[in-house]
Order: structure tokens, then C-alpha cells, then sequence
């Protein structure tokens, strides 16, 4: 069955000069059939799939076409839970980014053949130029700052947005298939509203945008998951990496030996996360939740499995009072969909390691003869053994004792 998209006003598309009060979204949840509010939503503008950043790139923008059809498939889409948001204004992109990448986004949406692109890091293989890019820009800043105003103020305890997470975008440049920082825009508007913010990263790519522009900032604890930098683009994120000046501490990157698997992820995951999240207390939580980290990702060299990945998608709802999750990365459809239908699934409160006799699906109980086995997104275990097991084991273990050391010990932990 087709669900249908409840469209929200264009409250985050404004025309004139930023001002504070111009940076409040201030729409809010629309309420269901039965007067009742949603409280997991999904942030999703189909407009994104009209462009393409090319046949051979391998981000695709119809992954959150690909997640809904498998959400869809296992019964996890209630009346009401899906919402189209509207593109956002230039305020919007300038609460985070600077006037002149913006104007290079214009010239790059316009072909200006003038532009001086490759300043901004517009124009390699990573980031094309296209037509259309600058509207595409703000349909992506227009669901993050929706997703913001439905938790902050609607009555939404969580909101994913499947199409996001682009957090390699700096505030002057493009990078690593990442225009815009959703991320930083959402995470502008909440500092915005007093709000202290926890960011938990588990794309296999480290997140250097989102951690350079609040390196200093203590009212953001940013935590990020991924492999090690002495492998992969963007080549940082190591441990040493603590934040500056009153941020100092408040920065925590963990980076994974490639040939880590769930056992090891799991095992850093659950020694670093509870007890920083616990200790922090944010308000709300943004989560970047990538499915790259995954064995099978053609970009990547981790062993994951999605099992791992859903538990500690389930670690990281079980900690939040309020939740904002981004799909990032991922470069292998299957997982794509497989994985985010598992992040919404217990979004949502359904557990697939369990499966139970029913789970409450946007406050309504749905038994668990309406709803195929969630088993069935659940990858076979994948156990890696022998030297290379113990290569990464060790890895972690030292990684571990460093963020204790450094970063619990700051803390009060």
C-alpha cells in the first residue's frame, strides 16, 4: 500500500536578512487522523530523487526511495509517520556556511563558467557541478531543519531523515560527496534554542566537518565511530583528536583497525558511549548512522555486520531523550535498505534480535501477524579469527585505554 506524505508549511523559507528570530523554524507536528501525535517521523523530500550526481558516482539519492520500499515491505510505516518538508531559504544555509561558498553554490547551480568552483571544492569526481544543485542543497537543509523543529517543538520524539548526514561539508567548502552540512545546519538552530547536543557518528567515515566546526564547543559532545584515518578518506579522526580550548575533551573519536568486526566495534561501542552519554546528559541527540561500516561496502575495508550495526543503533535510542538520525553514508543498496529499515524498526521500539508477538508502531499495537519477521534484514554473523582478529583487538583495547585516560578521567567519569 502507497503511504502518503502529510506536507508541513514552509516555515523554514525565509527572504530576507538572517536574524535570530528568522532562524526559528517554528512549524510543528501535525497531529493524526485520531488527534493523536506521532512520535517517530520520518523526514523525506521524494524531490531528491530527481538529480543524480552522476552515473558513475556512487552516492545515490534514491536511497531513501530504497528504505522506504523495504520498510514498507516489513509493515514499519504507520499512518502519519512520513512527512515531505520544504526547501530551505538562504538564511538557512547561512546560519552555518559562509556568504561566499553559498554564492558558489549559485554559480555552480547556474554553470557560471567564470566560477572559481575548485576553491570551494566544487567540481572533482566527489563533489560535480550540475544543474539543480543549489535547489538540491536546500531540500537538504530544509529536512534537517524540519526534523529540528518537530522534535524540539512538535511533540516528535524522534526524527530520521534518510537522505542526510553529509558531514564532510565545511563552512567554506565542499567535500566528500557532501554540498551543505545538514549536520551543522540542525545542530545551529538546537544551539540556537539553549539546547546541549550530543552527536554520535557511526559512518565508517570519520565526520572532520561537523568535528572542525564545533572543535571548541563544550555545549556539543561529539562521539564519532569509524575506521582508522591511516586508511580511509578523510584521513583524521584519531584518537589524540580531543577538541580545543573550552571543547577540549568534548571531541572523542574512536577509529577502528579495518579488520575489526562486530565483536570489536561492539565492544568499543559499549565501553564509550553509555557512560559518555550518561555523563553528559544532552537534550537531544543527532545521530549519524551510515551503513558503510558494513563488510560488503565497496568504499570501505571493515568487517561489520548489520548486526552489529542495529545493536548499536538500539544502544543509541535506548540513551536518547530526544532523537534526530541521519541515514550518511552507505554505498551498497541492499544495505542501504536493510540497514535503515533496521534503525527504524527499533526507532520505533521493535526489537529484530527478539521479534516478538508485537511491537506499538506510531502508538498503535501491531500484532506480529500482520507484520513480516524482522530476522529476514538481519545479516548471517560474520566472525573473523585468528592473527588478524587479534590485530584489531588490540587496537581497540589501546584506543580504549587512551579515551579512559584522556577523555573519562576530564570528564568525572
Amino acid at each position: 500500500m502507497k503511504t502518503s506524505f502529510r506536507r508541513l508549511p514552509p516555515c523554514v523559507e525565509t527572504t530576507h536578512a538572517l536574524t535570530r528570530v528568522d532562524f526559528q523554524a517554528g512549524c510543528g507536528i501535525q497531529a493524526t487522523g485520531d488527534g493523536k501525535s506521532v512520535k517517530q517521523v520520518i523526514v523525506y523530500n521524494p524531490e531528491v530523487e530527481s538529480y543524480t550526481f552522476g552515473p558513475e558516482h556512487p552516492f545515490r539519492l534514491d536511497r531513501g526511495r530504497l528504505f522506504l520500499d523495504k520498510a514498507r515491505k516489513h509493515g514499519l510505516l504507520a499512518d502519519g509517520q512520513l512527512l515531505d518538508a520544504p526547501p530551505a531559504g538562504d538564511n538557512a544555509l547561512l546560519s552555518f556556511h559562509s556568504p561566499e561558498y553559498v554564492a558558489a553554490l549559485r554559480k555552480a547551480d547556474e554553470g557560471d563558467p567564470g566560477a572559481q568552483f575548485l576553491d570551494f571544492g566544487l567540481g572533482p569526481m566527489d563533489n560535480p557541478v550540475f544543474p539543480g544543485l543549489y535547489r538540491l542543497s536546500t531540500l537538504f537543509a530544509g529536512t534537517a531543519l524540519t526534523a529540528c523543529d518537530l522534535v524540539c517543538e512538535g511533540g516528535a520524539d524522534t526524527a530520521f531523515v534518510p537522505v542526510g548526514g553529509f558531514h564532510h561539508a565545511r563552512r567554506g567548502r565542499a567535500g566528500g560527496f557532501c554540498y551543505v552540512s545538514d549536520l551543522g545546519i540542525a545542530m545551529e538552530q538546537l544551539l540556537w534554542r539553549g539546547l546541549r547536543l550530543l552527536y554520535v557518528d557511526i559512518d565508517a567515515h570519520h565526520g572532520d566537518g561537523v568535528q572542525d566546526a564545533f572543535y571548541d564547543n563544550r555545549q556539543v559532545l561529539k562521539i564519532s565511530f569509524h575506521e582508522t584515518g591511516r586508511e580511509l578518506f578523510p584521513f583524521s579522526g584519531f584518537e589524540s583528536e580531543l577538541g580545543s580550548r573550552l571543547g577540549e575533551g568534548y571531541n572523542v573519536n574512536v577509529p577502528l583497525d579495518p579488520l575489526a568486526d562486530d565483536e570489536v566495534f561492539l565492544f568499543l561501542f559499549k565501553k564509550i558511549f553509555p557512560p559518555l552519554a550518561a555523563r553528559f546528559d544532552p537534550d537531544v541527540t543527532i545521530a549519524q548512522i551510515g551503513v558503510d561500516m558494513h563488510n560488503t561496502d565497496p568504499l570501505t575495508h571493515l568487517r561489520l555486520t548489520n548486526n552489529g550495526y542495529a545493536e548499536a543503533v538500539r544502544i543509541i535510542v535506548q540513551w536518547s531523550k530526544k532523537l534526530i538520525a541521519f541515514g550518511g553514508g552507505g554505498y551498497n543498496p541492499d544495505n542501504i535498505a536493510k540497514g535503515y529499515a533496521l534503525a527504524w524498526a527499533l526507532m520505533n521500539g521493535r526489537d529484530p534480535f527478539t521479534d516478538g508477538a508485537g511491537a506499538t508502531l506510531g502508538g498503535t499495537f501491531v500484532g506480529s501477524s500482520e507484520l513480516d519477521g524482522l530476522g529476514s534484514l538481519l545479516d548471517m554473523p560474520l566472525r573473523i579469527s585468528g592473527p588478524e582478529k587479534e590485530t584489531a583487538a588490540q587496537e581497540a583495547y589501546r584506543v580504549h585505554e587512551y579515551i579512559r585516560r584522556n577523555v573519562f578521567h576530564r570528564l568525572g567519569i
